[in-house]
């Protein structure tokens, strides 16, 4: 089994980053992750659901005038957000998702 080249890398920094925008992506999915975990091309649906979700995080920002082309960009941006309470209208429905 292949590790992904972002796990590979001796920079933890790189690492913890990745984590953090990949659970700011959790709260943007348009029809939430369909995805099984048996499935031969599980690594293909999570590239899938995450396009989507990533597109949807660019226009949040985006229609708050707010230009970013990059995870690390993103990521200075959306920490702001958060501790302004701005995410908190996807923070909430995605609790309710994951309590069911």
């Amino acid at each position: 089994m292949r590790i992904p080249r972002v796990w590979d890398s001796t920079d933890r920094q790189t690492k913890s980053e990745s984590c953090h925008v990949v659970a700011f992506m959790y709260l943007f999915p348009q029809e939430g992750f369909p995805l099984d975990a048996k499935a031969k091309d599980y690594k293909d649906l999570v590239i899938d659901a995450g396009r989507p979700a990533e597109d949807a995080v660019f226009e949040f920002l985006k229609a708050r005038d707010i230009n970013v082309k990059g995870a690390g960009s993103g990521l200075r941006v959306l920490r702001p957000l958060h501790r302004s309470c701005v995410l908190d209208e996807r923070i909430i429905p995605y609790k309710c998702l994951l309590a069911i």
